[in-house]
């Protein structure tokens, strides 16, 4: 196989791991020629030979022995940015008009952003796609973790991550974190990074994104390995200065990330110190880390760990940067033209689209489901379509304020959340306010505060359409689609200050037979366990689905808890044991107790369970329940 006879292969520069799973699979379909420093004519090529180049060459002339110019598709994975840009270049200035399809792998955004739009400014066809592994690794993480759903359900006021490396990968990574803590009622969200040279962080944040501190709060500690479980080491300040929702690993080096996720679980599992979700990130296979991952504690979100990333594995490597990387945001753009059409910059087919636009996209993309679980559809459902919604939400909710003409409580808040998006969308991206708008110097005067005076009626009302354009032309109805769950609580304690009866519960839950049913209670006393498996027999036997949450002031409330009776620990034990059962961690190890405190007061951990029962249920059950109520097969 000589270059003056190859037509219609695939090329493939680089040795990352990325690039040889994709030369793998496309030497399935046809002859492939691979420049790296390491091989692939030993794998199995069942499909067309693979024929391996030396690299270290110049542009041009590696390109001319790879027969590029009458290749079907390139793809650039080199170790440095500049040499895969170069290879662009070099590929750009080709003679003739066919080109082969061109994939590009640059890490630095900034330099990604430039190359892009310089391409598309000199109307390179078909484009290239420049992707960043680490920015589809982030991704689908921080989509998949869902923060914001993570501090509600512990009661949390806000989303507090913390991000341990400021890589490319741990840039990404702390992006979509932040974005993803713009939601519901939270105040601003609080991301604390750790990374060995904490002075280089400050200045690559203050470059690139000057004005991101009003989006959010940013701290920033140095990461030394020895001190970072340490009782007065950052990951204990960062515990301090707020609850902490997830900590995110996001350390290039695998040995390093594996060292600190151990660090991590012991801490929570032998101290209970910085109980949050666990999360690691990489761009390599990640069957290291998951073997290695700690155990956790089954079901509880704070005290468990996920790894994410590895985007080799998938199936069709060249499908995904491609085209199932950005379907939902040019799903979003697409219908967005059909419906307003413009010939401006921002209304170019995706195609032509400036990756600035096509960024702007992909965030509002991703922060679609946020929009939807601020309106209370908490559910998420189990549809492959994130902007899909249970009929009936769709019919009742989705409708309604896609179609509605005036501003009420709810479209004010949803406006004024996607308002701070777009800002910390924009500011992530380097823009800073001015009284004029620049774009060539990322100037924009809305970059103000909601409730500022310089952002007017006809500001909100812009926000207030892209919302109504998002629910009225892009959320879907699917029976699987994300609902709004009734949320029952059971709480003895809150009898003296009234509650309901199991059958009016019962009532309730009979009225929206399509809502699951999430029963909040903390099981603290045999009267709960009694109520719990009274209503549980009823909802069994009337086929309703449902399941438990169960908020914690430290692991099992085990100094608040008393289940002696008769059976009772059985059916605890029955019931904490549910496959379907979560555990909300919703305080740290218990203050020691006050010697001196008034025997007689109420329990403060109590009344703090109490409160967060109460937020979050639309009926609590309370009061005593005979000790005959049913207890058989009551736990499912």
């Amino acid at each position: 196989m000589t270059a003056d006879v190859l037509a219609g292969h695939a090329v493939v520069m680089g040795d990352s791991r990325f690039a040889s799973r994709l030369a793998r699979q496309a030497a399935a379909t046809g002859p492939v020629v691979h420049a790296g420093a390491e091989p692939l004519s030993g794998e199995s090529s069942p499909g067309g030979a693979i024929r391996e180049i030396q690299p270290l060459r110049d542009p041009e002339t590696l390109l001319a022995e790879a027969a590029a110019a009458r290749a079907r598709l390139v793809v650039i994975d080199v170790a440095e940015d500049a040499a895969a840009i170069g290879l662009l270049a070099a590929l750009a200035a080709m003679p003739g008009e066919s080109r082969p399809e061109i994939v590009a792998h640059i890490r630095d955004p900034g330099l990604r952003r430039a190359v892009d739009d310089n391409l598309v400014a000199a109307g390179l066809a078909p484009r290239p796609h420049l992707v960043s592994t680490a920015s589809l690794a982030a991704e689908r993480a921080v989509a998949a973790m869902r923060p914001w759903s993570l501090a509600e359900e512990r009661g949390q006021t806000r989303v507090h991550a913390v991000v341990l490396g400021f890589s490319t990968l741990g840039r990404a990574c702390f992006e979509d974190l932040l974005v993803a803590g713009i939601a519901g009622e939270f105040g601003k969200p609080l991301l604390t990074v750790l990374d060995r040279d904490p002075d280089a962080v400050r200045g690559l944040i203050q470059r690139d994104m000057p004005e991101i501190e009003v989006s959010a709060e940013i701290r920033i500690a140095a990461y030394d390995p020895l001190t970072l479980t340490a009782p007065d080491g950052p990951l204990a300040a960062a515990a301090a200065a707020a609850p902490i929702t997830l900590i995110c690993i996001a350390l290039e080096d695998q040995s390093a990330a594996l060292s600190a996720m151990t660090a991590i679980a012991r801490l929570q599992e032998q101290d209970g110190d910085a109980v949050a979700a666990g999360l690691v990130v990489t761009e390599n296979h990640t069957a290291t880390l998951d073997l290695a991952k700690p155990a956790g504690r089954p079901r509880d979100p704070a005290r468990s760990w996920s790894v994410f990333g590895g985007i080799d594995q998938d199936a069709d490597i060249l499908d995904l940067v491609t085209r199932r990387a950005d379907l939902l945001a040019e799903r979003i753009h697409d219908v967005y033209c059909a419906e307003f059409g413009g010939a401006g910059a921002a209304s170019q087919p995706w195609p032509r689209l400036r990756e600035t636009y096509r960024r702007a996209n992909r965030r509002a993309a991703a922060h679609l489901p946020v929009k939807l679980w601020t309106l209370g559809l908490r559910e998420p459902g189990r549809s492959a379509d994130p902007f899909a919604v249970d009929p009936h939400s769709y019919e009742n909710v989705i409708k309604p304020c896609a179609a509605s003409a005036s501003e009420d409580a709810l479209l004010r808040r949803l406006s004024r959340i996607e308002h701070d998006r777009w800002c910390a969308e924009r500011r992530l991206d380097g823009w800073r306010f001015g009284d004029v708008r620049d774009d060539s110097r990322r100037i924009h005067p809305k970059l103000v505060p909601f409730d500022d005076p310089r952002f007017t009626d006809l500001d909100i009302e812009k926000d207030a359409g892209q919302v109504r354009f998002l629910f009225g032309h892009v959320v879907t109805p699917a029976p699987d689609g994300a609902v709004s769950p009734l949320v029952i609580g059971i709480a003895a304690q809150a009898g003296a200050s009234g509650g309901i009866a199991v059958p009016a519960a019962l009532s309730l839950c009979s009225k929206e037979p399509w809502r699951p049913i999430v029963v909040v209670s903390a099981l603290l006393d045999g009267t709960e366990c009694r109520l719990l498996a009274h209503l549980a027999a009823e909802l069994d036997r009337a086929n309703q689905t449902w399941r438990l949450l169960v908020p914690e002031i430290s692991r099992d409330n085990r100094e608040l808890r008393v289940v002696t009776g008769p059976g009772e620990e059985a059916l605890l034990a029955s019931f904490l044991g549910r496959p379907s059962t979560r555990f909300a961690a919703i305080g740290g190890a218990l203050a020691p107790a006050d010697l001196w405190a008034d025997p007689s007061a109420p329990d403060p951990h109590a009344e703090r369970i109490l409160a967060y029962i109460t937020a979050r249920a639309s009926a609590i059950v309370a009061g005593a329940e005979p000790a005959s109520a049913p207890l058989a097969d009551a736990a499912g």
